[in-house]
């Protein structure tokens, strides 16, 4: 793997750290049941996604 696509790499991986942080700041602040089981299943489809 060269490094740009090592770079690259890395940013996906900061990305979804973010983004994982995000969610979880939402769902912790809503008070909708509906909105948590949401996030929880973009959660799961997520990680389906990056195996």
């Amino acid at each position: 793997m060269d490094d740009e696509a090592t770079i690259a790499l890395m940013a996906y991986g900061a990305f979804g750290l973010r983004d994982a942080a995000f969610h979880d700041v939402v769902d912790l602040s809503a008070e909708s049941e509906v909105i948590r089981e949401a996030l929880a299943r973009l959660h799961a489809d997520g990680m389906a996604v990056k195996a």
